[in-house]
């Protein structure tokens, strides 16, 4: 809920019922990725007016920044290792943060430059990651096509 700052949690069995609130107080949020892990869902938000992307963990009342900024973060994916998967639509690029080193580190696209090989990206936007591959699938929408980044190339 972009313009109320929150992300609320919807049924699809009961629509019209009342949606509890899951996160809030986040300056715009843009996109989401819900992960069910062990311990319940973790939220990872992007958030639009600070880029950057919190982890929101079952019950928190605030989020976890996951590394530094992340410019017009438009797709949000996790791997099975809980490595963070975020694509920054204006510098042309796939990042990954890892929560084992707290870095991250460009996987897709060349920072800052677009174009139309398969090593470049232009606008990426929406992310998938297929954990029975370890593939990376990005929607490179400046170029019209769909990317796939194997795990083991970078």
């Amino acid at each position: 809920d972009f313009g109320n700052q929150r992300v609320q949690k919807f049924s699809l069995n009961q629509p019209t019922s009342p949606a509890p609130t899951v996160a809030f107080g986040i300056n715009s949020p843009s996109k989401i990725y819900v992960d069910d892990d062990q311990d319940g869902p973790t939220i990872y938000i992007s958030v639009f007016i600070g880029n950057r992307v919190e982890k929101w963990l079952k019950g928190a009342l605030e989020g976890i920044q996951l590394g530094g900024e992340c410019r017009s973060c438009f797709g949000i994916t996790v791997d099975e290792e809980n490595n963070v998967y975020m694509s920054e639509s204006d510098r042309h690029r796939v990042i990954k943060w890892s929560p084992q080193t707290n870095l991250t580190t460009v996987v897709a696209g060349q920072t800052d430059e677009r174009g139309t090989d398969d090593k470049y990206l232009s606008k990426p936007d929406g992310l998938y990651f297929d954990r029975s591959s370890d593939t990376l699938y990005v929607a490179d929408s400046g170029n019209s096509r769909i990317q796939k980044w194997e795990k083991m190339l970078y």
